[in-house]
Protein backbone atom coordinates (compact mmCIF):
# COMPACT_ATOMS: atom_id res chain seq x y z
CA UNK A 1 0.00 0.00 0.00
CA UNK A 2 1.15 3.58 -0.78
CA UNK A 3 0.21 6.45 0.57
CA UNK A 4 0.83 9.74 -1.78
CA UNK A 5 0.22 13.51 -0.61
CA UNK A 6 0.33 16.28 -3.35
CA UNK A 7 0.45 19.91 -2.72
CA UNK A 8 -1.79 21.83 -5.44
CA UNK A 9 -1.98 25.70 -5.67
CA UNK A 10 -5.01 27.37 -6.09
CA UNK A 11 -6.11 30.65 -7.32
CA UNK A 12 -9.43 31.36 -5.22
CA UNK A 13 -11.19 29.50 -2.94
CA UNK A 14 -13.71 28.11 -5.82
CA UNK A 15 -10.27 26.72 -8.10
CA UNK A 16 -10.45 23.07 -8.37
CA UNK A 17 -8.41 23.33 -11.34
CA UNK A 18 -4.90 21.79 -10.47
CA UNK A 19 -6.94 18.89 -8.46
CA UNK A 20 -8.57 18.08 -11.70
CA UNK A 21 -5.37 18.45 -13.95
CA UNK A 22 -3.80 16.22 -11.63
CA UNK A 23 -6.07 13.52 -11.85
CA UNK A 24 -6.83 14.12 -16.18
CA UNK A 25 -2.93 13.44 -16.44
CA UNK A 26 -2.94 9.57 -14.94
CA UNK A 27 -0.99 11.15 -11.62
CA UNK A 28 -3.45 10.97 -9.12
CA UNK A 29 -6.55 8.00 -9.41
CA UNK A 30 -10.08 9.67 -7.69
CA UNK A 31 -10.91 6.39 -6.02
CA UNK A 32 -7.84 7.09 -4.04
CA UNK A 33 -8.38 9.88 -2.48
CA UNK A 34 -8.97 9.55 1.34
CA UNK A 35 -8.42 13.40 2.24
CA UNK A 36 -8.19 16.77 1.09
CA UNK A 37 -6.88 19.46 3.48
CA UNK A 38 -6.98 23.08 2.46
CA UNK A 39 -5.96 26.60 3.35
CA UNK A 40 -7.92 29.16 1.52
CA UNK A 41 -7.49 33.01 1.65
CA UNK A 42 -9.98 33.54 3.90
CA UNK A 43 -9.98 35.68 6.93
CA UNK A 44 -10.19 32.62 9.27
CA UNK A 45 -13.12 33.72 11.03
CA UNK A 46 -16.41 32.99 11.60
CA UNK A 47 -17.86 35.01 9.14
CA UNK A 48 -15.56 33.66 6.26
CA UNK A 49 -17.26 31.91 3.61
CA UNK A 50 -14.49 30.35 1.76
CA UNK A 51 -14.14 27.04 3.64
CA UNK A 52 -17.43 25.60 2.74
CA UNK A 53 -17.01 27.39 -1.12
CA UNK A 54 -13.87 25.34 -1.45
CA UNK A 55 -15.45 21.82 -0.12
CA UNK A 56 -18.50 22.77 -2.48
CA UNK A 57 -16.36 23.50 -5.26
CA UNK A 58 -14.31 20.13 -4.71
CA UNK A 59 -17.41 18.38 -4.40
CA UNK A 60 -18.83 19.45 -7.83
CA UNK A 61 -15.31 18.36 -9.25
CA UNK A 62 -15.00 15.19 -8.18
CA UNK A 63 -18.59 13.74 -8.17
CA UNK A 64 -18.37 12.99 -11.33
CA UNK A 65 -15.01 11.09 -11.58
CA UNK A 66 -16.12 9.30 -8.01
CA UNK A 67 -19.46 8.39 -9.78
CA UNK A 68 -21.11 9.83 -7.16
CA UNK A 69 -23.31 12.87 -6.42
CA UNK A 70 -21.80 16.49 -5.63
CA UNK A 71 -23.58 15.83 -1.83
CA UNK A 72 -22.23 12.61 -1.14
CA UNK A 73 -18.59 13.33 -1.78
CA UNK A 74 -17.93 14.98 1.85
CA UNK A 75 -19.29 11.01 3.23
CA UNK A 76 -16.53 9.86 0.97
CA UNK A 77 -13.57 12.26 0.92
CA UNK A 78 -12.32 13.47 4.47
CA UNK A 79 -12.11 17.19 3.77
CA UNK A 80 -10.48 20.10 5.71
CA UNK A 81 -10.60 23.68 5.13
CA UNK A 82 -8.69 26.37 7.32
CA UNK A 83 -9.06 30.33 6.02
CA UNK A 84 -6.65 33.10 6.89
CA UNK A 85 -3.68 33.11 4.46
CA UNK A 86 -3.80 36.92 4.16
CA UNK A 87 -0.97 37.03 2.63
CA UNK A 88 1.43 35.20 4.46
CA UNK A 89 0.58 31.79 2.89
CA UNK A 90 -0.12 30.90 -0.78
CA UNK A 91 -3.78 29.12 -0.64
CA UNK A 92 -3.62 25.31 -1.30
CA UNK A 93 -4.75 21.79 -1.28
CA UNK A 94 -3.15 19.18 0.24
CA UNK A 95 -4.72 16.10 -1.49
CA UNK A 96 -4.24 12.44 0.48
CA UNK A 97 -4.20 9.68 -1.61
CA UNK A 98 -3.68 6.28 -0.57
CA UNK A 99 -3.07 2.99 -3.43
CA UNK A 100 -2.22 -0.64 -3.64
CA UNK A 101 0.83 0.52 -5.75
CA UNK A 102 4.22 0.31 -4.56
CA UNK A 103 5.86 -2.24 -2.34
CA UNK A 104 7.04 -1.34 1.24
CA UNK A 105 11.00 -1.43 1.50
CA UNK A 106 11.95 -2.92 4.80
CA UNK A 107 13.25 -0.56 6.97
CA UNK A 108 12.06 2.66 5.35
CA UNK A 109 10.06 5.65 6.65
CA UNK A 110 6.53 4.85 6.18
CA UNK A 111 3.18 7.46 6.94
CA UNK A 112 0.35 6.25 8.62
CA UNK A 113 -3.19 7.87 7.42
CA UNK A 114 -6.46 7.36 8.55
CA UNK A 115 -9.89 9.20 8.38
CA UNK A 116 -12.77 9.22 10.98
CA UNK A 117 -16.28 11.11 11.39
CA UNK A 118 -17.91 12.98 13.85
CA UNK A 119 -21.75 13.58 14.54
CA UNK A 120 -23.24 16.63 12.85
CA UNK A 121 -23.35 19.39 14.88
CA UNK A 122 -25.94 21.89 15.66
CA UNK A 123 -26.09 25.55 14.35
CA UNK A 124 -25.52 26.55 17.75
CA UNK A 125 -22.48 24.71 18.48
CA UNK A 126 -20.77 26.32 16.28
CA UNK A 127 -19.31 29.73 16.13
CA UNK A 128 -18.36 32.64 19.31
CA UNK A 129 -20.46 30.74 21.70
CA UNK A 130 -18.90 27.34 21.33
CA UNK A 131 -15.45 28.90 20.94
CA UNK A 132 -16.29 31.31 24.15
CA UNK A 133 -17.30 28.52 26.44
CA UNK A 134 -14.24 26.84 24.94
CA UNK A 135 -11.89 29.69 25.78
CA UNK A 136 -13.42 29.78 29.26
CA UNK A 137 -12.99 26.13 30.37
CA UNK A 138 -9.38 26.18 29.04
CA UNK A 139 -8.76 29.19 30.99
CA UNK A 140 -10.43 27.80 33.96
CA UNK A 141 -8.23 24.78 34.32
CA UNK A 142 -4.99 26.30 33.23
CA UNK A 143 -5.28 29.57 36.05
CA UNK A 144 -1.64 29.96 37.39
CA UNK A 145 -1.46 29.75 41.12
CA UNK A 146 -1.51 33.20 42.82
CA UNK A 147 1.70 34.50 43.02
CA UNK A 148 3.58 35.13 45.97
CA UNK A 149 5.82 38.58 46.79
CA UNK A 150 8.36 36.25 48.07
CA UNK A 151 8.77 33.46 45.98
CA UNK A 152 9.54 33.35 42.05
CA UNK A 153 7.22 31.20 40.10
CA UNK A 154 8.37 30.24 36.31
CA UNK A 155 6.18 30.33 33.67
CA UNK A 156 6.93 26.95 31.98
CA UNK A 157 4.91 26.23 28.77
CA UNK A 158 2.03 28.03 27.66
CA UNK A 159 -0.75 26.74 25.21
CA UNK A 160 -1.94 29.19 22.98
CA UNK A 161 -5.33 29.70 24.38
CA UNK A 162 -5.68 33.46 25.23
CA UNK A 163 -6.72 34.22 28.88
Amino acid sequence: MECAVYRVPMRHPGDAAGIVELIESGGLVPSEIVAILGKTEGNGCVNDFTRAYAVSALSTALAPRLGIAADDVPARVAMVMSGGTEGGLSPHFLVFAVGGRGTPVPGAKRLALGTARTRRFKPEEIGRVAQAEATAGACARRSPPPRSKTTATSIGSRSNVRC
